[in-house]
């Protein structure tokens, strides 16, 4: 039996409602699908210190701890990794795609992050644009949200 591997994902929310998607490296398993910004826990990490170290090291941006809201999980079968997936509507800082390489740039690939309507984040869910793991994450995202989640009556 494998080890579980927890991973934390960031749903980056703007003013307008759109969410930030990350680009996965073309070389990389997965390589130009779009997915929600994170990475695994550390040893000895819980996963609010993880989706902050993460986000910083992937986007150049300071999240706040005390804005993270948990949306929702995903792990496949047989699958050892469980991403968490957290929303959050403020940061400090300007976003950038760290790991994202010059030769993509070059190559017209863009700049690594994108936002994303409501309506678009489900086109991509639906297809074959995002990591398999990512796909049910984006739709329970898209539920939290047609719930209110991120209305004024919203607890925090």
């Amino acid at each position: 039996m494998r080890a579980m591997i927890p991973v934390v994902a960031a749903a980056l929310l703007d003013a307008q409602g759109r969410v930030l998607l990350h680009r996965r490296a073309p070389e990389k398993h997965h390589g130009l699908l779009w997915e929600f910004p994170g990475g695994k826990v550390e040893p000895g990490e819980d996963a609010v210190r993880a989706i902050l170290r993460e986000i910083d090291e992937e986007l150049d941006v300071r999240l706040d701890a005390g804005g993270l809201m948990p949306v929702s999980f995903a792990q496949g079968a047989g699958q050892p990794h469980l991403i968490l997936l957290y929303a959050c509507h403020g940061w400090q800082g300007d976003l950038r795609a760290v790991e994202w390489p010059q030769a993509a740039r070059d190559a017209g690939l863009g700049e690594g992050i994108g936002w994303f309507s409501r309506r678009e984040l489900r086109v991509l869910a639906q297809g074959d644009a995002m990591p398999p793991l990512d796909r049910p994450l984006a739709l329970a995202l898209l539920r939290w949200l047609e719930g209110g989640a991120m209305s004024g009556e919203a607890a925090r």
